[in-house]
């Protein structure tokens, strides 16, 4: 019975030792790395085994240092440090430092530190350094330093700090420090430090402090730089800056605002030039052909005269300023053939009692004389005519009213130096609204 149990546990224990022998066989020795290899469709995975030199056909090396030519794939499952060749694709699942050139793709699972090249793709798994160009897209899981250059798009999983140029477009998950440029847009999901050029679009979801210059349109969260575009600018936080465009719209304004429209929410403690301004503050400074507040009162002026005998007239009236936009027609007398003229007024208004009040204004009025030209030689095509008014208006409703001018004026052809009439202004009308 004894011999039986003495027997059993012998056979136990070689059974637990014999993974352990197993194991220990398998173990490689310590040799010295090879410093060429040589693979056709071979695969080498020995961590021990370093290949300072490989050229084959779909080749899977363990790590490479040194230089690596494929015609068709290089598969490398940790670090490459060094210089790789492929017609189709590079592979690394750690870290490159080096060259990477392929007509296809590269992909690299880890960082990058060097330079990059391919005809088609390159894919950085995490974060990148150095120089980057790809025929296509470079994709960076992470952070990119340096420069990438496409003939499509760059995109970043993070930060990016450098240059970026692509044919279509530029896009961080971050922030980006640096130059972006592109044909058509330009994205950063987070701050701005740096410029961004497009023909089409630059957006940042936070701040931007630098320069957006685009052909349509900048768009950013908070502004403290400068937004330069060719239809729009907006901003839906504080701008702390300049913009200039077609348009402009800002939440907030504590800086420059230039464009034909300035559009303005908010507290404004800026300036805005324009041919239209509009702001929710009526404190602001409005430099502009139409300035508008939630104060201004939009009134419609009906009158005849001695110069435009006909007149109609939109008049923008703030608390002691007022412009206006305007034609009348004829321009000469009822015997001559068809004249008009376009005319902007702007001046100051003052009301001493309740229904009375007194302004005065200066206005530029261009003049079309159309056909007269042709039959009267003294007659100017078209001309300029400078003018001053002094009026008085009576309010006989809650929104009616006349007026009366009194004024001066003087009228000249574009391409003469000469005077073609001087005389006094009257004028008379309804003031609705």
């Amino acid at each position: 019975m004894k011999r039986n149990r003495y027997f059993f546990l012998v056979l136990l224990g070689i059974w637990i030792s014999l993974p352990v022998v197993a194991q220990i066989q398998k173990r490689p020795r310590k040799t010295k790395a090879p410093n060429v290899s040589l693979n056709i469709g071979k695969t080498v995975q020995d961590s021990l085994r370093i290949p300072y030199f490989n050229l084959g056909l779909l080749t899977n090396v363990y790590r490479l240092k040194g230089v690596g030519i494929n015609i068709i794939s290089s598969v490398v499952q940790n670090d490459v440090a060094g210089l790789q060749f492929s017609g189709l694709a590079n592979v690394s699942g750690g870290t490159v430092s080096g060259l990477q050139l392929s007509g296809i793709a590269n992909v690299v699972g880890y960082d990058f530190s060097g330079l990059s090249a391919t005809g088609f793709l390159n894919i950085f798994g995490h974060n990148s350094q150095g120089l980057m160009l790809g025929g296509a897209v470079n994709v960076f899981g992470g952070n990119s330093n340096g420069i990438a250059l496409s003939g499509l798009a760059n995109m970043a999983g993070g930060s990016y700090n450098g240059l970026a140029v692509s044919g279509l477009g530029n896009v961080s998950a971050s922030d980006m420090r640096g130059i972006a440029l592109s044909g058509l847009l330009n994205v950063s999901a987070d701050d701005l430090y740096g410029i961004q050029l497009s023909s089409l679009l630059n957006v940042v979801g936070d701040r931007a402090k630098g320069l957006q210059l685009v052909g349509l349109g900048n768009v950013s969260i908070a502004l403290a730089g400068v937004q330069l575009a060719g239809l729009a600018n907006i901003v839906t936080g504080e701008a702390e800056g300049v913009q200039l465009g077609t348009f402009n719209y800002a939440e907030k304004v504590r800086g420059l605002q230039l464009g034909l429209v300035n559009y303005a929410k908010g507290n404004v403690k800026g300036v805005q030039l324009g041919l239209v301004n509009y702001t929710k503050d009526t404190a602001s400074v409005k430099l502009g052909l139409v300035n508008i507040s939630p104060r201004t009162r939009v009134q419609m002026l009906l009158t005849g005269g001695n110069t435009s005998k006909f007149n109609i007239g939109v008049r923008f009236l703030n608390r002691i300023t007022y412009t206006m936009l305007g034609a009348g027609a004829p321009y000469l007398k009822f015997g001559d053939k068809f004249s008009g003229a376009a005319f902007y007024r702007a001046g100051l208004h003052w009301s001493p009692f309740n229904r009375f009040r007194l302004s005065g204004d200066l206005g530029y009025f261009h003049v079309e004389n159309f056909r007269n030209k042709s039959e009267n030689a003294d007659i100017p095509a078209r001309m300029y005519s400078l003018q001053a008014r002094i009026n008085v208006e009576y309010q006989v409703a809650r929104k009616v009213g006349f007026v009366l001018s009194g004024g001066y004026g003087l009228s000249r052809p574009y391409n003469q130096n000469r005077t073609f009439e001087r005389k006094p202004i009257v004028e008379f009308g309804l003031v609705l609204f």
